[in-house]
């Protein structure tokens, strides 16, 4: 039950060491380990800000628990739109298999899909704001899928990383191998830096849950 709360907006602040009981947006937080909020005022004032965000927030989430069957029947007629089918196979002799699945998948988890389209960064963001930083390469037209970081190009940069931050570039130097854009974070060097697909990436064939935990957090193939 705790873990599903430090997902939400009455999760406790990050600061400290062990980490505080006292909620990230209840009160104001002083110096300290842990912190303390700051006067350890009337409950009403502490937490007057969720109060105040509470009719435009939601603590539910599109998590979903799936049960599947999956069986194995003969194609009668694979002409037509949807397909049709036949007997179960194996149904007749009692030999027919059904493999039941279960997952939960939380669709209020948004992740960036992985893929080659990108690069590296050459130099490091240590302030906020309009940069212009030194990359590895700004296409790449020799491997498939070919891509170009031009201006106008929407980039996610350190994927998966603590820093992670999309944003757009406004401006290219071809010669030199750099990007101009503003970023919200601040980077290493050696970032990776990658053109994400947006939209809705329809059904994934190569799609592997065990590289998508944030989507897929359990998953067990029961028989």
């Amino acid at each position: 039950i705790q873990f599903g709360i430090n997902s939400t907006i009455l999760c406790p602040t990050p600061l400290g060491s062990p980490p505080s009981s006292y909620r990230l947006f209840g009160g104001t937080l002083t110096g300290g380990n842990p912190p303390k909020a700051n006067p350890p005022s009337h409950p009403y004032l502490q937490d007057e800000l969720l109060t105040k965000i509470a009719s435009s927030v939601t603590t539910r989430s599109h998590v979903f628990v799936l049960w599947l069957t999956v069986g194995f029947f003969q194609v009668t007629n694979d002409t037509s739109y949807p397909v049709q089918l036949g007997q179960e196979i194996g149904a007749s002799t009692g030999q027919n298999v059904r493999h039941h699945m279960f997952a939960i998948v939380d669709r209020s988890a948004l992740t960036v899909p992985n893929n080659n389209n990108g690069t590296l960064s050459q130099a490091a963001v240590t302030i906020t704001g309009v940069n212009t930083i030194k990359v590895g390469a700004l296409q790449d037209s020799a491997n498939p899928p070919q891509w170009w970081i031009k201006p106008g190009t929407i980039l996610t940069v350190d994927n998966a990383g603590s820093s992670q931050e999309t944003l757009v570039v406004t401006a290219t130097n071809t010669a030199n191998n750099t990007i101009t854009a503003k970023f919200n974070k601040t980077h290493a060097t050696g970032v990776p830096i990658m053109i994400p697909d947006p939209g809705n990436p329809g059904p994934q064939p190569q799609f592997l849950p065990q590289d998508n935990s944030a989507v897929v957090p359990y998953y067990a193939v029961i028989d």
